[in-house]
């Protein structure tokens, strides 16, 4: 493929409507366990980022037009339950304040 032709992908943004998405922002998340796979878009328009299912066929055509793919497992979420232990007041009061801290959360999301 040359560099001045670009596949893009047509889907409709919730927010935007139908929109024209290059491959580059396209995530393919597959789940090992549950064998399912979804499409994290991001619009080029509202920047919002939304998700779409992925049936065998989309996900083998994604995969062969080389978007990049995060797989992703259940079982380390339910294998570290146990050792966490159920979260205390300091831990939510520390949560809410890092949520309260707006130029911590927009320093974060600048350097994405």
């Amino acid at each position: 493929m040359s560099a001045e032709s670009t596949v893009l992908l047509t889907t409709s943004c919730p927010t935007c409507g139908e929109i024209d998405a290059p491959l580059s922002s396209v995530v393919l998340r597959v789940c090992e366990e549950a064998e399912t796979s979804t499409c994290v878009i991001t619009c080029g328009t509202c920047h919002e980022r939304f998700e779409k299912p992925a049936d065998d066929n989309m996900t083998l055509l994604l995969v062969t037009l080389g978007v990049d793919v995060s797989v992703w497992s259940l079982e380390p979420v339910a294998d570290r339950h146990d050792e966490l232990g159920p979260l205390t007041f300091t831990e939510l009061d520390a949560f809410r304040d890092l949520l309260s801290d707006e130029a911590r959360i927009t320093e974060g999301l600048a350097s994405l």
